[in-house]
């Protein structure tokens, strides 16, 4: 093709027809541009495609993580709900004389009276460093931001929880361990009265508690813009996939 037109643009010299030649030359940079212009608009069309299915991709990644934030989170709530019932329970008894009038203590399902460690990883933050660069829709970013942000605040409560368990909580269940071990499900409330006649548990137990507390309204409030976040994804992936 390049020679044909290189023919052309030589006969037209040679046979010193000027003004055809610049025709000529006028219509071949025509010609160009409109390639030119062409191939931009396909290769724009190509990265606009590209982006827009690494979007979807990463839209699809953040829907799955934040499923499985609510999940672990929501968890994490039911935990520390039913461990400060638990303390709650206790700590009434130092005041109550009604305690005969209570006959048994329920355990709740991996509840302990003096809290546990808990892991707060979350999969959203963990799978989706980049994922502001690549998100379009500006609401999407902002929740996401928004996410990051209240993340920290959870972290940093559940941590907190779990360093006042690491030097107060854990000494005072190890130095208690039999007498908890004694603790079944089918025990009277006497069995804990019995257990907290020390000195030390009553306070160590209030100070759990006030941590515990933090942590779990943080991750509740947590848990509800994660169920937020996960119906404006399912609404943002409806749009772009249609």
């Amino acid at each position: 093709m390049i020679k044909f037109f290189r023919s052309i643009r030589y006969n037209l010299m040679s046979e010193s027809k000027t003004r055809k030649y610049f025709k000529y030359a006028i219509g071949e940079i025509i010609l160009v541009v409109i390639g030119i212009l062409i191939a931009l608009q396909i290769n724009n069309w190509n990265n606009n495609r590209l982006a827009k299915q690494a979007e979807i991709s990463q839209i699809k990644q953040l829907l799955e993580d934040a499923r499985a934030d609510s999940i672990f989170f929501g968890s994490r709530a039911n935990f520390l709900k039913q461990t400060d019932s638990l303390q709650e329970l206790v700590l009434k008894m130092y005041d109550s004389a009604l305690v005969d009038s209570i006959s048994k203590l329920k355990h709740k399902e991996n509840s302990t009276l003096f809290g546990s460690r808990l892991a707060y990883q979350s999969h959203i933050i963990v799978n989706n460093s980049d994922a502001v660069d690549i998100i379009k829709n500006d609401s999407i970013e902002k929740y996401l931001k928004r996410y990051y942000a209240k993340y920290e605040y959870v972290a940093t409560a559940i941590e907190l929880s779990n360093r006042m368990g690491e030097q107060y909580a854990i000494p005072l269940y190890l130095k208690y361990s039999e007498e908890l071990k004694s603790i079944t499900n089918d025990s009277t409330m006497r069995s804990y009265l019995e257990l907290i006649k020390n000195d030390d548990i009553k306070p160590n137990i209030e100070l759990s508690q006030r941590f515990m507390l933090n942590a779990l309204n943080q991750v509740t409030e947590f848990n509800t813009q994660i169920s937020e976040f996960i119906q404006k994804l399912e609404a943002y992936l409806q749009e772009v996939e249609n």
